[in-house]
């Protein structure tokens, strides 16, 4: 995904945040819905029953604790799993009470969705400034947003990875997006046409997150050091794909379509 756009920590100015709270510094958060609230367990829990401060609910900088909260709940997501990661441990991490948690978001999987959309809302921009012509990142912008991503992949990458309705759930936003994206980019004049849409969104979906799920292997075999210079080594080779293709004819798709032309006719 080399084409998105960096991962603020907190959303534009006025501009609604992920979980429906407005972005009003010193406004609480939108209550969760009825039923919402998981039952925490004992390593999630406080030790005794905790109100949010009310430096921590009302003070200007509130938003912005949402923001951490977020961020460091996508980190812990990708490097220990949805599962694997305790509220507690994400309050640590945002330097906030575990209750304050829970006063944002509801519950950890109110979190989630947070993350999700969070993430969904960045990589469509970047994807759509992309495909549009009005983000054509260098290779030194290429390996800052590279970095500012890699929690972004591990997180996609375990959730992905893991499937269920969740992972599933994730999936078909992204190929939504997708299908949007390359279609602006067509009418931009950026990309060639499609005589089927949906199923190249699909696999070129699929090759974006293949390759991400794959890149500790692409790391470990290119002698790498990280996830970062493993982006920055592929990056090059995409490009080539992307703008030149591969074949040095187009052998294999006549092929291809006179068989299938073919059996049309039959």
């Amino acid at each position: 995904m080399s084409s998105a756009a960096r991962i603020s920590s907190s959303p534009p100015s006025g501009a609604p945040d992920v979980d429906g709270a407005p972005d009003v510094d010193g406004a609480p958060a939108a209550p969760a819905a009825p039923g919402a609230l998981e039952t925490p367990s004992t390593a999630d829990a406080p030790d005794a029953p905790e109100t949010p401060s009310t430096a921590e609910v009302g003070d200007t900088d509130d938003r912005t604790a949402r923001a951490r909260i977020r961020d460091a709940a996508l980190r812990l997501f990708g490097e220990d799993g949805f599962d694997g990661t305790t509220v507690r441990a994400i309050a640590e991490a945002a330097d906030v009470s575990p209750a304050l948690v829970v006063h944002h978001f509801g519950s950890k999987s109110g979190l989630r969705d947070a993350v999700d959309e969070h993430l969904l809302a960045k990589i469509a921009e970047g994807k759509f400034a992309a495909m549009t012509g009005s983000l054509v990142p260098s290779g030194d912008e290429y390996a800052d947003l590279a970095a500012e991503y890699v929690p972004a992949m591990a997180y996609l990458a375990r959730s992905l990875a893991e499937g269920g309705d969740v992972g599933h759930a994730l999936y078909q936003r992204l190929h939504a997006d997708a299908v949007a994206y390359l279609a602006a980019g067509v009418e931009a004049g950026v990309l060639e046409p499609s005589d089927d849409p949906e199923a190249r969104a699909a696999v070129l979906l699929n090759v974006g997150l293949g390759h991400m799920i794959l890149m500790a292997h692409l790391q470990r075999t290119l002698g790498l050091d990280d996830d970062v210079a493993a982006a920055v080594r592929a990056a090059p080779i995409m490009l080539d794909l992307y703008t030149d293709g591969l074949f040095t004819d187009d052998r294999f798709r006549a092929a291809w379509r006179a068989q299938t032309d073919t059996k049309a006719t039959q």
